[in-house]
């Protein structure tokens, strides 16, 4: 639906609404076509333009009429207002025209409620979209989507007990709603409840096997649970049913680093920044595995990337002073390291990696007391090194 057609009511001139008649030209009109949408066309062609500037009218000239607007059918309106994927702007203008102009029955005033405040939410805009959300409920208690969405609402401000207490209700009202159950997983992860959060994906997953982000979230979940094994195929199914999806294969390269298959991890790496080339995290993720795995030059690429977006990250300096210190460049690895602790003074591989560096440059009494640090931190702190391909302390 092109924009035009719905945000005409900031407008002057007469409103004419379409018949609830379908209208034909529902999807953008090619582009080698000069017709203009039916959804904005005005109702009387305007005069073509003269060849020279017109004459200056004069004081008892008429006014031209005001344009009439058209509205899209309520049809038009009630499909633009329920799709997830569309502009939020756009839909909360076809949601008011379901409820200010076409209204209808209480049970489908409460949809148009619920999508606005999906719409609102998406937006941020928080306050209208609990208003709105509270009204569907009001006007249709059992509509299952409207206490989903408020779910959702809730989940996004912290406010967790009442986002579980609206997402109970909603698997309650329609234990076939995998967005319920979607929704509720969301909540769990925000608390920290892995095996729970997993539960409601699968669930969703079974009630819709093509919900490609309850196969990534539920993947996302066993990874924070640890259960990288598990997490693969989950995100590997994500990225079946949609090749683009960028964050997929960041999780994938996540739950095979920790694995340790780094290899598998920077392919992954490499097709997510194929798709988003200036993701700060993903660069730092890719310059750390190919640094553990000599591939330094590439690597010091990968961080000063990383750096250049985001200037100052305590995480690409600590991989870029470990590029460095395997580099054998001790005055930049402590450089970076210094920073790095500058912005978190307990970070252990900083503290350990300075150590190092510090004792590549003589200063054995500094490295010594860095590596003793790190050690009071994280007394294993030296193995993880010598995995990562450098030994000493």
């Amino acid at each position: 639906m092109p924009l035009a057609g719905l945000m005409v009511l900031a407008l002057a001139g007469p409103v004419v609404a379409q018949s609830p008649a379908p209208v034909p030209a529902l999807a953008p009109a090619p582009a080698a076509s000069p017709a203009p949408s039916p959804t904005s066309a005005p109702a009387v062609a305007p005069a073509p333009s003269p060849a020279l500037a017109p004459a200056k009218p004069s004081a008892s000239a008429t006014a031209p009429a005001p344009a009439t607007i058209v509205l899209p059918s309520p049809a038009q309106a009630a499909a633009l207002c329920r799709d997830d994927a569309a502009n939020p702007n756009q839909r909360i203008a076809a949601c008011g025209l379901i409820i200010e102009v076409y209204k209808g029955t209480p049970e489908s005033l409460a949809i148009a409620y619920a999508s606005r405040c999906a719409a609102y939410g998406a937006d941020g805009q928080y306050t209208p979209a609990g208003a709105d959300c509270d009204q569907a409920i009001k006007l249709d208690p059992a509509n299952a989507d409207a206490f989903a969405t408020r779910c959702a609402l809730n989940d996004d401000q912290g406010q967790y007990d009442a986002a579980l207490a609206d997402c109970n209700q909603s698997v309650k009202l329609d234990p076939n709603y995998a967005t319920a159950f979607f929704n509720r997983g969301l909540v769990y992860d925000n608390l920290q409840q892995y095996d729970k959060s997993a539960a409601d994906y699968g669930q969703a997953i079974a009630l819709y096997p093509g919900f490609a982000k309850a196969y990534y979230h539920r993947g996302d979940a066993y990874i924070a649970a640890g259960r990288f094994d598990d997490a693969i195929p989950d995100l590997t199914q994500a990225i079946k049913l949609i090749p683009n999806y960028a964050d997929a294969y960041i999780d994938r390269g996540n739950a095979y680093d920790g694995k340790g298959k780094r290899a598998l991890a920077i392919a992954d790496y490499g097709q997510a920044l194929a798709l988003d080339p200036d993701d700060p995290a993903t660069l730092n993720n890719r310059c750390f595995d190919r640094a553990v795995l000599g591939q330094l030059q590439p690597a010091l690429q990968d961080c000063n990337q990383s750096l250049k977006l985001r200037p100052g990250d305590d995480n690409a300096l600590d991989s870029r002073g470990f590029v460095y210190l395997k580099l054998k460049q001790a005055a930049a690895a402590i450089a970076d390291y210094d920073a790095a602790l500058a912005v978190n003074p307990e970070r252990v591989s900083s503290l350990y990696g300075r150590g190092l560096a510090k004792r590549l440059k003589n200063d054995k009494a500094g490295g010594d007391a860095d590596i003793a640090s790190a050690k009071q931190l994280d007394p294993g702190i030296d193995k993880i090194f010598a995995a990562w391909g450098v030994k000493g302390g």
